[in-house]
């Protein structure tokens, strides 16, 4: 992040960066009363319409360069950061692979929206080119490695953003690892809840309470949320969201009307829509527990607002989102390819002899959370498997959507 501030939130926030870049993510410093406001303003985006977004006048953010970035509450708060692609770099590395070689990372904006991404000169302009210049360097297609809202993040681009042709002459495979393909009640709720911690039923306590409403309204100016919420397409219209006030009941498709109901205008505006399914695909998908519908509760109740219902997914995704990739590999199946057993819990589908349909191998780790699988050895064992199974192609070129 690099400031230039024409103006501050408050006297004592910094109008500028002295030194040129520096971190933008939290750190223990932000989250001291009056200094939230300084920080959340540098975050925050402004929207137009057409859903094109920007940060404010005199910040320019960018992403880190490299594997490692900051992920979870904040650097220096215990559990609260992790190195995303680090640990499988560095394991990568040991075994030959080398970062900025034939291991690259993509690097883009989380918090944009997809209208952002297939912008002239958005970010999938951008991995397209880095794509193309991997594969003409080595001479191979590459493969892809995802993680969470990355998964979708490229599925959208190979499906949509790239020709058929070029996907199939650049493109090797894509390694999915906890894939939010069709959305989590976590996004929605986040927006709807503000500064209120729906687990803990109370304010957040990592944040002073008279800057709830900053957290609220960054919270309603992040622009990825939204297009995070339930996919109708899968989730059908089984009510996820219940108002035991006024019994007003949400599904999937009615997700919008809840924001706005609670008070989050800007974060209901109809967002763009992606199907799901990638071009190529590997899949990753496991079971713990996770919220998978929500009841409002009436104002006066201990300081409790919402009850949680919980059931399998994640942590974070539920499991008809994680196993979309199930109903590619019956397609797949149908099509006529060859499923091979690959373990007693393992199933995949083989090449589809002369099918234009992806083959789709997929993965369960029951137990393990959503960002848990970065650090696990068996995922990471799956990964070099698949690698390795994908002969020299994937050993020579490979890319990362983070």
């Amino acid at each position: 992040m690099r400031l230039d501030w024409p103006s501050v939130p408050h006297w004592w926030c910094p109008r500028t960066s002295f030194g040129g870049w520096r971190l933008a993510w939290l750190n223990l410093l932000s989250l001291l009363p009056g200094r939230f406001d300084c920080w959340s303003d540098t975050f925050r985006m402004e929207c137009r319409g057409g859903g094109q977004c920007r940060s404010p006048a005199g910040v320019d953010v960018r992403p880190k360069t490299g594997f490692e970035s900051g992920m979870g509450v904040a650097p220096g708060i215990p559990g609260g950061f992790g190195k995303t692609f680090g640990p499988l770099a560095d394991a990568l590395e040991q075994l030959g692979w080398s970062r900025g070689g034939d291991m690259r990372a993509h690097l883009y904006d989380w918090r944009l929206p997809p209208a952002d991404w297939v912008r002239p000169g958005g970010s999938f302009d951008r991995l397209q080119q880095e794509i193309e210049a991997a594969a003409d360097e080595f001479g191979r297609p590459v493969v892809a490695i995802s993680l969470s809202l990355g998964s979708l993040y490229f599925g959208a681009f190979s499906r949509r953003h790239v020709s058929a042709a070029w996907a199939e002459r650049h493109l090797a495979a894509h390694i999915s690892l906890s894939g939010t393909w069709a959305g989590s009640l976590w996004a929605p709720l986040a927006i709807a809840a503000g500064g209120q911690d729906p687990e803990s039923q109370g304010l957040n306590p990592l944040v002073a309470a008279l800057q709830q409403d900053t957290l609220k309204s960054l919270l309603h100016s992040t622009p990825v949320l939204p297009f995070l919420s339930p996919a109708p397409a899968v989730f059908g219209k089984e009510a996820l969201v219940e108002d035991a006030t006024s019994g007003e009941r949400y599904s999937a498709a009615r997700m919008g009307d809840w924001l706005q109901d609670s008070g989050a205008q800007q974060a209901s505006r109809p967002r763009f829509k992606w199907n799901y399914n990638a071009a190529r695909q590997g899949y990753a998908c496991f079971g713990v527990d996770t919220v998978t519908s929500i009841t409002v509760l009436p104002p006066g109740q201990g300081g409790r607002r919402y009850d949680l219902h919980y059931g399998d997914g994640d942590g974070t995704v539920p499991l008809p989102s994680l196993q979309v990739c199930e109903d590619w590999k019956a397609v797949a199946a149908q099509a006529g390819a060859a499923v091979p057993r690959n373990s007693s819990n393992d199933g995949s589908s083989g090449s589809l002899s002369g099918s234009k349909q992806p083959a789709t191998h997929v993965r369960h780790y029951p137990g393990m959370r959503h960002t848990d699988i970065i650090h696990s050895g068996a995922a990471f064992a799956d990964v070099l498997e698949a690698l390795l199974k994908l002969g020299s192609a994937a050993v020579e070129s490979h890319s990362s959507a983070a």
